[in-house]
């Protein structure tokens, strides 16, 4: 992007300012709508999508109908827009500020998922008054994806610390912990005496933590899930891991070794957490996705060295991709 050219004196200068804002319709209206819309261009009769006005009672089938629902999220943007003017742009861009956002830490475990977080923010005054306003934390899970929107607050106050229990075994967890203060310090702006919470996206995960189950005494359990794995069909079981199995029941440490029905080499698996399963991705020794085929796996218990005890397991696991 290009401005100009400017008569600009020495000393002098021209101040550019962007503003970025998408606004609209909110989610559960976007979601429940695109899928009615979806609906009537798999039908092939797009007018069957219908809405009406309800300021004007005009009533609209089809593109027109779809068009015209979507531009009533039109003054989300613009308030957003007066916004940015009234508050951002006419303060030098300075605004209430919410409390300092804790560093993140997160650590698999037995019991649960280990979360905890710095405790800084709970003794930084506010940066514009110097008055202390922190009220408490919050903390938010999102499972499949780290930049998910679909997440939930599993915690709030003032603790620093949380195990969460409500993962289920091999499903992978994302966490996000926020700041927030009481208000008092929010005196002017867009929303005053409004709690002003510091923002997910800068303390979050970006690695998946895992509810570890107990290891086994042997490997007279050793089995594999799902058996048989169909991609088409294991979309939930582990969501955001759509090519991962499970070895289950394990001992706390083991060496997985997975074979062609041939006796080819597919891949090592160094199970050395402690606890009693293990994953795999379905990536060969290789580096590619193994094929749709009936694959033998050989497990032989270790000590926490890797020196072999004797204890060995062997099956049988079925893939279709």
């Amino acid at each position: 992007m290009v401005y100009g050219p400017f008569d600009l004196a020495p000393n002098e200068d021209y101040r550019v300012i962007f503003v970025r804002m998408i606004n609209g319709l909110d989610r559960e209206t976007i979601h429940t709508e695109g899928l009615k819309w979806h609906a009537a261009i798999t039908s092939g009769d797009t007018n069957s999508y219908t809405w009406t006005d309800p300021t004007t009672g005009t009533s609209y089938s089809g593109t027109l109908a779809k068009n015209h629902y979507l531009s009533t999220g039109r003054d989300s943007l613009f308030r957003d827009a007066q916004n940015v003017l009234d508050v951002l742009y006419a303060n030098n861009m300075n605004v209430p500020d919410p409390p300092m956002s804790p560093s993140l830490f997160v650590k698999s475990s037995g019991g649960g998922i280990d979360v905890s977080w710095s405790d800084d923010p709970k003794t930084a005054p506010d940066p514009d008054t110097g008055v202390l306003d922190f009220e408490g934390y919050r903390l938010y899970r999102a499972v499949a994806r780290w930049d998910s929107t679909n997440f939930e607050m599993v915690y709030e106050g003032t603790a620093n610390e949380y195990l969460d229990t409500g993962v289920p075994a091999g499903v992978g967890a994302y966490y996000y912990v926020t700041a927030y203060d009481d208000g008092t310090q929010n005196t002017w702006g867009v929303k005053p005496g409004q709690k002003l919470e510091s923002s997910r996206w800068w303390s979050y995960t970006t690695v998946p933590a895992y509810t570890l189950v107990a290891s086994e005494s042997d490997l007279s359990q050793v089995d594999v899930v799902p058996n048989p794995y169909n991609i088409r069909a294991v979309g939930n079981q582990y969501p955001g891991d759509p090519n991962k199995l499970v070895f289950a029941n394990l001992t706390p440490y083991a060496k997985i070794r997975v074979f062609t029905m041939t006796g080819d080499h597919v891949a090592t698996i160094d199970h050395t957490d402690g606890s009693g399963q293990a994953s795999w991705d379905q990536v060969s020794k290789d580096n590619q996705y193994i094929v749709s085929g009936v694959y033998i796996y050989y497990v032989e218990e270790t000590d926490e060295n890797g020196t072999p005890s004797g204890d060995t397991a062997t099956g049988k696991f079925i893939v279709v991709r």
